[in-house]
This record gives structure tokens, sequence and C-alpha cells, in this order.
């Protein structure tokens, strides 16, 4: 019986190590999952928050570039106030104004306001200094400098320069660089408003060092932050350091061009920066000056406190995943247990067979578990088979016809395209058919969308046209895109299947059919109204040529009622011949219409005088003028107007234009 008993007890340990295995298989497959979870979720916050980290410090850096570039424009606004409020005080304005008294002002403004490195007042013809702060180039003539001859226009602000004339007059920068003025001038007007004087002054570009201290005093910590300051040439006129010499141009600062929003750049010194680009607006009449305000930090020192916040997410994510695993193989404990009991029940069989009362094995619930599952698979197969097969024959159908063939689930995500589709647009696997808007011509976008949701949320059958581009970017071609929803027998719809018919060779016949069409029509019209015109000229033309008859034939008929008056004969023959002649010179344009429209005419341009030629055809049109008692005259210029023409053809052009111009 001992025998018995060790027997069955080395057939339950025997059976408790597959169990064993699988618990801890099980509970380390859980623990890594939920360990790569933790870390993959530090991961992603740690990207988070370096994301936000940057993104902080760059509006900070915006809001410092802003601030300073508002104070400078209002700083400068101020100044050219304060010069413009002086030159409009009564001690300038008097003609009789001493330049004592004019240095007490100048002296109460700079005492006022200690940024104004000198102010002078200048006459206005004789450009002399006649007062200055502390004497200071009084005497000096101004004739020539800016800063003199805009002010005497009126009020005139100047860019940053370097101090020539008077850099020995005036105290050195501490700094040890050249002294630099930022000028402001006005026009000093008398009583009657008459520029008298001119108010200059030259203000110690200092100021915007002080200006860009006091705006980063406001951080708690420097973190790092340098702003500089850069003219409208690109150059750097305040610099953060003496590291960057003044006058340096920016983009020699630059591994590559700043761009707004773009998150850490490497500059010239190989560090990574974020840097914020703003320009100085205009203010009052301050114009900006083209400044630019280039705040920069680097990205280390923004990311500092990422330090302390990255060891916590990935420590916390250890330690997660640590107890996660623990509690996984306790868990994986309990979820095989059922398991473990048929491996035992089994395993003492084995051992006694008289411990379970059936000797088969097959009645054992693990096995009928195994059979079901076994008989429900092989039902599943034999089911699924003819669909499978109906799939296969449809897509050996697609691939047989010459459209681009498309079938997608009832949400429009597309499950099956064929190899035609697969040539045009590429793979289809994860598109939805929303997104073949992006194959399609920008002008149809917006309708195939518009029928594309009509037709999915109705069910109603997709049809339209549109130019589709595909792969081949440059190639545009006409397709007719038709969709039709598949309904299930509940009327409910389970699926889509489409096609994209190219007819882009009948839409260009229909194009060109329209063009034939249209061109047609306007032949018709030109010919229409070259037949109109026809009518009215033969019109005209009858008109013109029957007027001279009549006249001729009267005066033919008096000649034959009055044969013996000479002079009556003379003045008839006289009319005759003029109406002859005006006969001939009808027949001739009538001729010259004619090679016009054959393309004929000739041209022969010599060198003439125009006035000449105007002035006999003047002369010419006189008995025309006495009929219609009209007065026609001629004003030349004078001899000398010469043009290269063809004498023949000016003069049928001004003959016509004078008689049309007589009769009408």
């Amino acid at each position: 019986m001992n025998y018995v008993r060790l027997a069955k007890q080395a057939a339950v340990i025997f059976a408790r190590r597959p169990a064993l295995g699988l618990q801890l298989s099980l509970g380390l497959a859980l623990g890594m999952l939920i360990l790569t979870c933790a870390l993959l979720l530090a991961f992603v916050m740690d990207r988070l928050a370096r994301s936000e980290l940057l993104s902080i410090a760059q509006t900070n850096l915006d809001n410092l570039s802003q601030q300073t570039a508002r104070e400078l424009s209002s700083g400068m606004n101020d100044f050219s106030r304060e010069i413009e409020t002086m030159a409009g005080l009564d001690v300038f304005r008097r003609r009789d104004a001493t330049a004592d008294e004019m240095r007490d002002g100048i002296e109460n403004l700079v005492n006022h306001r200690p940024e104004f490195t000198f102010v002078g007042v200048n006459d206005a013809e004789s450009s002399v200094v006649i007062a200055a702060k502390g004497h200071i180039f009084e005497a000096g003539i101004g004739r020539g400098r800016p800063v003199f001859e805009q002010g005497k226009k009126g009020l005139f602000l100047g860019d940053v320069h370097e101090a020539v004339r008077r850099a020995g007059l005036l105290p050195k920068p501490a700094g040890g660089e050249p002294l630099r003025f930022l000028d402001v001038a006005a026009p000093i007007r008398d009583y009657e408003g008459k520029v008298i004087r001119v108010l200059t002054a030259h203000l110690s570009f200092d100021w915007t060092e002080r200006v860009r201290k006091a705006v980063l005093s406001s951080l708690k910590e420097n973190h790092s932050v340098e702003i500089l300051l850069v003219d409208t040439a690109g150059k750097i006129v305040l610099s953060p350091n003496r590291s960057i010499a003044t006058g340096t141009p920016l983009q020699s600062l630059l591994a590559e061009p700043l761009l707004p929003g773009a998150g850490p750049q490497t500059w010239r010194d190989g560090r990574e920066y974020l840097s914020v680009v703003t320009p100085v607006s205009p203010r009052g009449s301050f114009d900006g000056f083209g400044w630019k305000i280039v705040s920069r930090q680097t990205a280390e020192t923004a990311l500092k406190p990422l330090g302390r916040l990255h060891n916590l997410f990935f420590g916390g994510a250890l330690l997660l995943g640590s107890v996660a695993a623990l509690l996984a193989w306790l868990v994986a404990g309990r979820i095989v247990a059922p398991v473990r009991r048929p491996a035992e029940s089994a395993a003492l069989m084995s051992v006694d067979p008289h411990a379970v009362t059936p000797a088969d094995p097959q009645i054992d619930e693990v096995c009928e578990m195994q059979k079901a599952l076994q008989r429900l698979a092989t039902q599943g197969q034999r089911h699924a088979q003819p669909s499978a097969n109906q799939q296969k024959q449809f897509m050996t159908f697609a691939e047989s016809l010459p459209h681009l063939v498309w079938q997608a689930d009832q949400s429009g995500l597309i499950l099956y395209a064929n190899d035609q589709w697969e040539e045009r647009f590429g793979s289809a696997r994860g598109l939805a058919v929303s997104q073949l808007a992006t194959f399609l011509h920008p002008a149809d976008r917006e309708q195939f969308l518009q029928d594309w949701h009509a037709c999915r949320h109705s069910g109603a059958d997709l049809e339209t046209k549109a130019r589709v581009t595909g792969n081949e970017r440059d190639v545009t071609r006409w397709f007719k895109i038709r969709g039709k929803a598949v309904l299930s027998d509940a009327g409910s719809i389970f699926g889509w299947v489409g096609t994209f018919t190219d007819i882009d060779d009948t839409v260009l016949l229909a194009e060109s059919a329209s063009h034939a069409l249209e061109h047609e029509r306007m032949a018709r019209i030109d010919a229409e109204r070259v037949s109109r015109m026809k009518d009215e000229f033969l019109s005209t033309l009858s008109h013109e040529l029957r007027t001279p008859l009549n006249v001729i034939g009267g005066y033919a008929q008096m000649l034959q009622l009055q044969p013996g008056n000479e002079e009556q004969v003379m003045r008839s023959a006289a009319i005759i011949n003029r109406n002859v002649q005006l006969q001939v010179e009808l027949i001739s344009d009538l001729l010259d219409m004619s090679a016009v429209a054959a393309g004929k005419v000739t041209l022969e341009p010599v060198l003439l005088d125009a006035g000449h030629v105007v002035s006999d055809l003047v002369l010419s049109m006189a008995p025309l003028t006495e009929t219609r008692q009209v007065s026609l005259g001629c004003e030349s210029p004078g001899p000398g107007l010469m043009v290269w023409a063809d004498q023949k053809r000016l003069q049928q052009i001004l003959s016509n234009l004078l008689t049309n111009a007589i009769k009408f």
C-alpha cells in the first residue's frame, strides 16, 4: 500500500510540472506585456513632457521678444515726441532767444532724459550750432549731416550709426566699444510758421542695452536667454556678449535658416537653440527701422527639468512592471487551476486504472471539449468553403474586367481592389473611399465627397464623373465612378462594390464636338456679318455712283437746251469733268477694296511733307464745302512735317475722311 501511495504522489508531482510551467509562462507573458506597456507609456509621457517644455520655452521666448520690441518702439516714439515737444517751446521759437536761454532748455531736457548724449540747436539757414548741451560742438556746422538736413524738413528719426565728428567730444562707453547714436531731429518754427532753427539730438545706443536688461530682469532666473537686435541689413547691432561682434551678419551665425515653430535648431557654434524672430513694429512717428529681435535659448537649458521627470517616469514604469509581473504570476495560477485538475486525474489514472470507473480515456471532459471544438471547426470550414469559392470567383471576374474594381465594408473602408486599381493608385490596404478624393483634381473633390457621403447614408447608388491623377500626378484622365450598396436580407448595408471606368476619350471627343459646333456657329455669324456688310456696301456704293451720274446727266441736258451759251457750256463741262473724276475715284476705291480683300495691295512709301498733302486736299475740297456751306480750314505747323508713306494711299484716306466729314 505504501508503494501505491508513493506512486500516486509522484504522479501528482509529475502532473503539476507542466501546470507550473504554464503558470510561469503565462505570468511572464503578462508581466512582460504590462512592463512593456508601462515603459511605452513612460516613453510617450517623456516625449510629451519634452514637447510641452519646448512649447513653454518657445512661448516664453516669444513673449520676451515681443516685450523687447514693444519697449524699443515705445521708447523711440517717446523720444521723438519729446524732441517734437521741445521744438515747440517758446524759448526756441522766439527769434530773439539767446543761446544761454536755449542752452538752459536743453539742459532741462538732458537732466530729465539722460539717454540723450547730445542735444543742440542749429540755425536753419547757416546750419551753425547755436546752443548745445555742455557747449559741445557749438559754432560747428551741421550742413550735409542727415540729422540736420532731414530734421529741417520735419520730424526725423535716424538709424544707429557710429559717432564720427563728435566721437572725441563725448565720453567713451565703459566697454571700450565705439560710440554709437540714434538720431532724432525736429524743425523749430517761429510764430509765423517759418523754419528758423533745427533741434537735433543724439540718443545713446546704450539705451537699447538697458531695455534688454530690463526685459531679462523680469525672469526669476536667467535661463541662458540671449536677445539680439538685428538691423534691416541683417547685421547685429546689439550683441548679447563679447563673443559676437557688433556688425556681424546674422546669417554667419546660423547653420540653417531660422524657421518659426521648428523647435531646436543648430547654430554655427554647434549648439542647439530655441529661436524666435520678432520684427519691431512701427509706433507713432517711429517706423521700426526694419529692426528684428532675435531671442534664443539653448535647448539643453530649456529641457533641464526633463531629467528628473525622465527618471520618475521610467523608475515608476519599472516598479509598476515588477509588481504587475508578480500579480500576473499569481493570477495565472488561478487561471490554470481548472486545467491542472484534469491533468492530475489523468496522471492518477495512468498509475491506478481503478481510480476512475470508465477505462476509456475519451470520456475525459477535456477530450470531449477538444472533440466539440474539432466538430465546430469542421462545420465552420464546411460552411466557409462556399463563401471562399464565391469570393475567388468575384476576384477572378474583377481581374478580367478593364475597369478598376473595388470592394468596401459598410463604413467605406476598402477591403479589396483588383490589379488594375493597384497599377493606377497603388495598394488600397487601409484606404477609405473618402480618401480617394486625394487622387482627384482639386475642382472635383468637393462634389465627389458630397455624392459619396449622401450615398453612404441613404444607400443610393453612387455615380459621378471626376478627373483622376493616380500615381502619375502629371497625367489626368476622366473617370466615371460608380458604387452600389450590398444589402443584407434585412435590408441593411453591409458593404459596397464599385468601379472606376476610364471615359477620358469619350469626354475629349464630346469636348471636340462642342468646340467644332461652336467654331461652326462663329463662322456662320461671321458669314452673316460679312453678307450684311456687303449689302450695306453695295447700297452705299450704288448711291455714291448714282449721284455723279445724275449731275452729269443734268448738265448734259442743259448743254442740249442751250448750245450757244459758251459760258454755260464751259461751266457745265467743268462740272461734268469734276463728276466724271469723282466717278473715277469711286471706281478706283472699289478696285482698291477688291484688291485689299484679295490681299494684292502694294504700298510704295516715300518721304513726303504731310502738311503739304493736307493743305492741297483742303484746297481741293473748296467746291464741296461751298456747296454744303461748311467751313474747312488747315493749320499747319510749318514745312518739314516729313513722314514715310504711300502718297496715293495717304491722299485717298484723307480725301475719304474729309469728304465723309463734310457730307455727314
